[in-house]
């Protein structure tokens, strides 16, 4: 019996290890990512499927892409020709 525990609490043991370094991997991916995203080449796709999507030429004057809990980005100050139809766009590499 004595035996069985031990293996319960190694088990356990790795298990708790094992978690811990998945979430020091994903800390990780979070903080590295956008270091290493190139924001001017997404902004570019964006600023092209959403100009294909209204219709018309699309602006803003800042954008932010987060990729944890979800991937997203978010444009501020957004402007569109006045004639362009309502969009929405959903893209992934």
């Amino acid at each position: 019996m004595l035996s069985n525990r031990r293996r319960w609490i190694k088990a356990a043991r790795y298990a708790a290890y094992s978690a811990a370094a998945l979430a020091a991997a994903a800390v990780a991916a979070a903080l590295i990512l956008p270091e290493i995203l190139d924001t001017p080449a997404v902004g570019a796709g964006i600023k092209r499927k959403l100009s294909e999507a209204v219709q018309g030429e699309v602006a803003w004057d800042g954008l932010s892409i987060r990729i944890l809990p979800s991937p997203r980005g978010v444009l501020r100050q957004a402007r569109r020709p006045a004639e362009a139809r309502r969009a929405r766009v959903f893209t992934w590499p």
